[in-house]
């Protein structure tokens, strides 16, 4: 028998306090226990971790393996497996406390016999899964991966052991207790038990060693307060006082075909449990129905129990990025079992053919993706978008840690995915040609609580990775928030990348996407609205182009509203206008200037909404019994938005004001008045006969006609 020595004085230097030197002896005979306490392990690494006050001493396995072996004959020169009699089974159970980490870093576990065979192991992914389970190298035809153990989110505690954080915690259910039997006969059982979930898996080897050599941990964590950890491990011994009998589980479908086998051993006179739980068999969901009770009893060698399933329904669905009637791109198409909802992601913006889209918000606080509730086609609205000038997801910049889609925070982000970037760290975007830009990036922290410290600074970035700080910085946020922030930028030459640095905040912080827009403005009016469209800004002052014409409200009555147009071409800061655009396809193009505007608005009756405001009237065309285009009284559900713009009238009467311009005809201009030719025409300038009841125009001149 050999002696082997945890090497604890050397890894204390660089683990967390509270370590004890732990020296160690092999398995030599069954029972084994251990709860770390008293400094006894069986493992040749790892330490014995005593910081934490929730779970007291566990061993500690960091970025290492560790083995316990087993020795049952010390005067054998070399290590001497532990031999299973035929009735004998033997079981190793242990509280897993599971590591969690950002991204793939795995944790196996594995009983080996003298051969180096597996004979039961299982893969944990520390972002929280158990991935895998064997039972003699093989993984069971019923496994799936699954959650249910211990695990970081929102509400629990990243920093691991050192402050007392979960999953390393005892007195909640977040750590799962592990069970591997080995018995004589070769049947091998493995089974997870904690709070959230239940799983075992069984199996029957042939022609495999039956002994016990070693029990191995490897952990690929590089964090000690993160590790994988182990406490209350015990081995016991049983010998069967009755025959072991095996079984085979045969599961059938509804026609009587054969899904998968299963089988294994049991004691004389026992019953099979048999899992209702979902079958997942090559592509294919399939739901418990009945198995019969008698057969469950184990009376004889070679029992077969049959276990009836139905296969799940599927629904169909397609989900497309529409402009209004136009497909612009299929964005998934598939089918999915009719109990499932899976959420299919798509981009904030999208360039299609040179012309870029952006989608139209779903809330306050979006969510880039729509739940497949039902089968059918989707669509997903987007409406052009003249001002992205270049749009950047956040997994796509230079220097970023993805992260998957649809976990965590992501579920809620841009294409389901993000950045994430830890302290010290930074990303960049491509190169930018030169010019002024307003940068939107929604971003959201990690941080315990909000802060007015600096979270985010920003510098340009040269071919060869110089960099030039910016004075514009990012700062202010609520904690583990999506938010989006606006600044201006220049970028003074061709070239040069944005770059972000997450220096000075001490956590990560996780980008969903960037935007570039021109600081030009764009809007658009439409031939309805015969190129009138209000605009306010309560900061800025604009240039319009050549096209377009501004326009204040001077006088109002009861049926009209006088536009005056407005020397020179510059809109105020904080002033409301109705704008007008001669362009062929009705756009109007602000530019944000220093320029003044020397006209009056002292008589404007347009105001600006603070988004409260009900019952305003505000411009819009209207079919039907309506104007066409007026102003007309707001009946929406809900108030106005802040920035809207509305005309500062009496709300007496809901009668629409159609629009005068000072100084030209009005806008029944389509009616030859001139000709004085005896027609009757209404408001809107439609010619209608003597059963039309109103305010109508005849020979030039407004009347009642009852």
């Amino acid at each position: 028998m050999k002696k082997v020595y945890l090497k604890t004085l050397l890894l204390a230097a660089t683990l967390l306090g509270g370590v004890n030197v732990a020296w160690a002896d092999d398995i030599t005979s069954l029972p084994f226990t251990t709860d770390f306490a008293t400094a006894i392990s069986p493992f040749d690494a790892g330490v014995i971790e005593t910081s934490n006050t929730n779970i007291g001493a566990v061993l500690n396995v960091c970025n290492t393996t560790a083995t316990a072996w087993f020795d049952t004959d010390a005067s054998t020169e070399g290590r001497q497996a532990y031999e299973l009699g035929e009735k004998e089974t033997v079981t190793l159970q242990f509280t897993a406390f599971h590591g969690w980490y950002a991204t793939t870093k795995p944790a196996t576990f594995q009983l080996l016999n003298s051969d180096g065979a597996s004979l039961v192991e299982y893969t944990y992914e520390c972002s929280g899964s158990v991935t895998d389970v064997k039972l003699g190298g093989t993984t069971p035809t019923t496994f799936s991966a699954f959650t249910g153990n211990s695990k970081y989110d929102a509400t629990r505690n990243a920093n691991g052991i050192g402050g007392n954080g979960k999953p390393y915690v005892a007195t909640e259910n977040y750590n799962p207790t592990i069970t591997m039997t080995v018995s004589g006969k070769g049947y091998v059982t493995f089974s997870f038990v904690s709070a959230n979930a239940e799983k075992s898996f069984s199996a029957t080897l042939e022609d495999v060693k039956m002994d016990l050599a070693r029990f191995v941990i490897k952990d690929e964590i590089g964090l000690a307060d993160r590790a994988t950890c182990i406490d209350n491990l015990s081995i016991t011994s049983a010998v069967a006082q009755k025959e072991s009998y095996s079984y085979t589980i045969n599961y059938v479908d509804e026609t009587g075909a054969s899904i998968l086998t299963d089988g294994g051993m049991g004691e004389e006179g026992t019953t099979v449990e048999i899992s209702q739980e979902v079958l997942v068999v090559d592509g294919k969901k399939y739901d418990y129905v009945s198995d019969d009770a008698a057969d469950k009893v184990l009376n004889a060698n070679g029992t077969v129990i049959t276990v009836r399933y139905k296969e799940k329904a599927k629904k169909s669905y397609t989900v497309n990025a529409v402009n209004g009637e136009d497909i612009l791109k299929e964005l998934a198409a598939g089918s999915c079992y009719e109990d499932e909802t899976p959420r299919v992601y798509y981009s904030r913006s999208m360039q299609i053919n040179g012309q870029w889209y952006t989608v139209a918000p779903n809330s306050a606080d979006p969510i880039y993706g729509v739940d497949l509730t039902e089968g059918g086609n989707v669509e997903v609205a987007y409406e052009a978008d003249d001002a992205i000038l270049y749009f950047f997801e956040g997994n796509e910049l230079n220097g970023s840690s993805p992260w998957a889609a649809g976990t965590g925070a992501p579920a809620k982000m841009s294409n389901g995915d993000a950045s994430r970037m830890a302290k010290d760290k930074f990303v960049y975007t491509e190169p930018l040609a030169a010019g002024d830009y307003v940068v939107t990036i929604r971003v959201r922290n990690q941080r315990s609580a909000a802060s007015t410290e600096t979270f985010a600074s920003l510098a340009l970035r040269d071919v060869e990775g110089t960099t030039t700080a910016l004075d514009e910085n990012f700062a202010e946020w609520t904690n583990n928030t999506l938010e989006e922030r606006t600044i201006t930028i220049t970028v003074p030459e061709d070239n040069l990348a944005l770059q972000i640095n997450n220096g000075a905040y001490n956590s990560n912080l996780e980008i969903d996407y960037i935007v570039f827009e021109s600081t030009t403005k764009y809007l658009q009016s439409s031939a309805n609205l015969e190129g009138f469209k209000t605009f306010y800004d309560a900061t800025a002052s604009y240039e319009v182009d050549e096209s377009t014409t501004i326009y204040q409200a001077v006088a109002a009555d009861d049926e009209t509203v006088t536009l005056q147009k407005v020397d020179g071409n510059v809109v105020p800061a904080d002033i409301p206008v109705v704008l007008q655009s001669s362009a062929s396809d009705y756009a109007i193009a602000l530019t944000p200037t220093d320029a003044e505007s020397k006209a009056d608005f002292s008589k404007n009756l347009l105001k600006a909404a603070a988004g409260t405001e009900t019952g305003k009237y505000v411009l819009a065309y209207r079919a039907g019994d309506g104007l066409g285009l007026a102003f007309y009284q707001y009946i929406g559900n809900s108030p106005l938005e802040a920035g809207d713009v509305y005309l500062d009238i009496e709300e007496d009467e809901a009668a629409p004001r159609r629009i005068v311009i000072a100084g030209e005809a009005t806008a029944i201009k389509n009616v030859n008045v001139a000709a004085e030719d005896g027609a009757v025409y209404n408001v809107a300038g439609q010619k209608v006969n003597g059963s039309y009841k109103g305010i109508v125009i005849k020979n030039g001149k407004k009347f009642l006609q009852k």
